[in-house]
């Protein structure tokens, strides 16, 4: 999946140099647009070409609307929600019209099959070693929703976050600038080059470390009776529901020490890192329900970091 990153990280830094010195770039916008055109590129060999539209494509406007609405359906009654009935209708659009997207992908892919190495011919072909079923239409669908919306928001927050500390730390900025100078000199950066990347890599610890762009994830008890946690400071009630919020944990003075409120990359190099308490650092969640794409945007990241250090 390289060569689609790097692909599509050079084609933002030629808009952006095409703009001229005096433009004004949001880097929410154009992170957004990065993160959703790799993803559909290299999971479903599909290209949104964000950075040939003026608008952002009408999938992520779609996709927000609708997560914004189930964030306040969360906080309203049931009858409250079914007396909306505009809103539940716009809803209905939104959700539709992504699922239309995804439809079409799939739909063409089986019309038009091809051997790509991509997540999309994996869910189309593989079936279940036991039953030997496969994957209905409708499932792939829903995964593809699940890669598109939650892998490309995230990512792009990391890298929004990164850029933004990057830029108020002088100092960092200059030490991953010289990184990439001493790594890739005057060519291009490969996929080889990801392992030789420890201090940019260390940025993107610390920046999810301070900023984890999925902030929170919740456990629920099992156990029918009480149980105390935390060297039993805690009662956990039958069936209660605990919620971690990563922005103060990864903030704990016992853990990170008195400065663990500020920016420092250093912590986080190798050397350091591994010397961390076990579970102190869980930005990508937690368990067999952690996040099955980590792989994917921490390269995704480094690729774009790296070569946006050579400008």
């Amino acid at each position: 999946m390289f060569p689609e990153m790097l692909d599509l990280t050079s084609q933002m830094l030629m808009k952006w140099q095409r703009l001229g010195d005096g433009a004004v770039i949001d880097p929410v916008d154009a992170f957004t647009r990065l993160t959703l055109d790799t993803i559909a590129l290299c999971s479903f060999d599909y290209r949104f070409n964000s950075y040939y539209q003026n608008e952002m494509h009408p999938f992520v406007t779609s996709a927000l609307d609708a997560l914004l609405e189930s964030g306040r359906r969360a906080s309203r009654t049931g009858l409250e929600t079914r007396m909306r009935l505009w809103s539940q209708q716009h809803y209905d659009e939104k959700i539709q019209y992504c699922w239309k997207i995804c439809d079409e992908i799939v739909a063409e892919r089986k019309r038009h099959p091809r051997e790509v190495n991509d997540l999309l011919n994996v869910m189309l072909k593989a079936s279940d070693p036991d039953t030997g079923e496969k994957m209905s239409d409708e499932l792939v669908r829903f995964e593809m929703m699940t890669f598109l919306l939650a892998g490309h928001d995230t990512t792009s927050g990391l890298l929004c976050f990164a850029f933004l500390l990057m830029l108020e730390n002088p100092r960092t900025l200059q030490k991953a600038q010289a990184e990439v100078d001493e790594v890739l000199g005057d060519g291009a950066i490969g996929v080889k080059h990801a392992s030789q990347l420890p201090y940019i890599n260390a940025v993107l610890r610390e920046t999810v470390r301070l900023y984890p762009t999925a902030p929170a994830f919740s456990r629920r008890s099992l156990s029918k009776d009480d149980v105390f946690v935390g060297d039993g400071k805690y009662r956990v009630r039958a069936k209660d529901t605990v919620v971690v919020s990563l922005p103060k944990m990864h903030r704990d003075p016992e853990v990170w020490g008195d400065d663990a409120e500020e920016f420092k990359s250093e912590r986080m190099l190798d050397e350091n890192f591994q010397k961390l308490p076990k579970n102190c650092w869980k930005p990508f969640g937690t368990g067999e329900r952690s996040c099955i794409g980590r792989a994917f945007s921490w390269q995704v990241s480094l690729v774009d970091q790296s070569i946006e250090g050579l400008y």
